[in-house]
């Protein structure tokens, strides 16, 4: 059974648990390793998570929470910066990341799930009018 199928037919509240407790362990690693080093793109992998199994709605509080979090990790990490304003700004930053990339992920979903329902309403019409898809290669 692959990834995707476990996750699926886990309990979609355990999913939500587990992403948003990934958020909160990477933030405490981004802030146990300073300021120097950049974790956004560490952030994407629960907010995928939670806007593939969970719904879009809930990938945007993702989004939000991951941006927060980064947020808290930056202030108490001491970053220093010239003007007060950077931080506030850098969080708009890695927020607007989070829903560039959080928008992608819905619309790729909504795709999928589009052209499975097309593929099953027209796979028995191709299967009558092409009577050599259902005939085995074998002889």
């Amino acid at each position: 059974m692959s990834i995707q199928a476990s996750l699926k037919k886990g309990s979609k509240l355990l999913i939500l648990f587990i992403g948003f407790l990934l958020i909160g362990i990477i933030g405490l690693i981004d802030y146990r390793t300073g300021y120097e080093y950049a974790f956004s793109l560490f952030y994407v992998l629960p907010i995928s998570l939670i806007t593939w199994f969970i719904n879009q709605r809930i990938g945007y509080a993702a989004s939000i929470t991951s941006a927060i979090v980064w947020f808290l990790a930056d202030l108490y990490s001491g970053h220093p910066y010239s003007q007060p304003y950077i931080l506030y700004w850098n969080t708009i930053i890695r927020l607007a990341f989070f829903f560039t990339y959080h928008l992608p992920l819905v619309i790729l979903k909504q795709f999928t799930g589009t052209r499975k329902r097309i593929i099953a309403y027209r796979l028995p019409d191709r299967c009558v009018k092409f009577p050599l898809f259902l005939r085995s290669n074998a002889g």
